[in-house]
């Protein structure tokens, strides 16, 4: 880990003095810093993992509710991570059905068939034809 803080420039070991003991906590603090900025990107890459297994089109109720409650708990984790101040709120978040997740989404962006809804979905499909092309032209 010195070495990461070292490659990162995140503490100048040059003018380091062992005998000082802020030199010390300055470097326990970046250290503890760069542990966390790890334990983080380790907690959102398993949470990406889940999402990715989540949205499987073949899911049943069982593996769906397994896939839900690992995503949760991954999730729980990296806000806690990021947020420790807020560690009670993310911890008492209940999980919901299958069913409640569709209607959260529906709540949020609307119903298949709303105009609001056909019109985000147009205006999405019209940026991901521009990615597309860009794509297509390199």
């Amino acid at each position: 880990m010195m070495a990461r803080a070292a490659t990162r420039r995140c503490f100048d070991f040059e003018r380091f003095d062992p005998r000082d003991r802020w030199h010390w906590k300055k470097l326990r603090w970046i250290l503890e810093e760069l542990d966390a900025e790890n334990a983080i990107a380790a907690v959102e890459a398993q949470h990406r993992h889940w999402i990715t297994t989540f949205a499987n089109a073949s899911l049943d109720d069982d593996s769906f509710g397994a896939s839900r409650d690992n995503a949760k708990l991954l999730m729980q984790q990296l806000l806690i991570a990021r947020f420790p101040w807020d560690r009670e709120k993310y911890e008492n978040q209940k999980l919901g059905t299958a069913d409640e997740a569709i209607e959260e989404f529906r709540e949020s962006y609307g119903y298949p068939g709303d105009p609001e809804y056909e019109a985000m979905l147009e205006k999405m499909l019209e940026q991901l034809d521009k990615l597309d092309n860009l794509v297509e032209e390199e």
